[in-house]
């Protein structure tokens, strides 16, 4: 475990899943999106592929499907329960290297995010991490 992971005060999982971001922005044109891979997880934010540079402080609409994530949810029926269904959260990024590299990681902390996703995330992150400890152990 890292000195970063060590200051978070959510844990946060690697799962890879395709993410789309969007610049948020009030005095221009709507930006386009950017399908990209998300890289981990957590109840406080995210880490991501980016294939544009976004200075720190830059405010993205995030959204993306998380594998396993849509059954933790429990507003499905046991028929209709999908894999996993849309995450959506807007985030302030919070680490990006100074220009566009090809497959630059950016960190991304959450500063809206609907509190029923927030709920579920949180222990579904923590649930991965226990089995994943226990694969470890095995």
């Amino acid at each position: 475990m890292g000195p970063s992971e060590d200051r978070r005060r959510f844990p946060r999982i690697n799962k890879a899943a395709i993410l789309r971001a969007q610049v948020v922005t009030y005095t221009t044109p709507q930006t386009k999106k950017e399908i990209s891979v998300c890289l981990d997880v957590g109840g406080g934010g995210l880490r991501f592929r980016a294939s544009e540079a976004y200075p720190v402080g830059t405010l993205l609409k995030i959204e993306t499907e998380i594998p396993g994530w849509g059954q933790k949810l429990g507003v499905f029926d046991s028929v209709s329960q999908p894999e996993s269904c849309q995450f959506v959260a807007l985030g302030e990024v919070v680490r990006a290297a100074s220009a566009a590299v090809p497959d630059d990681e950016v960190a991304v902390q959450f500063v809206a995010l609907h509190a029923n996703d927030h709920r579920s995330l949180v222990p579904f992150v923590q649930q991965l991490r226990e089995l994943e400890k226990l694969e470890q152990e095995n």
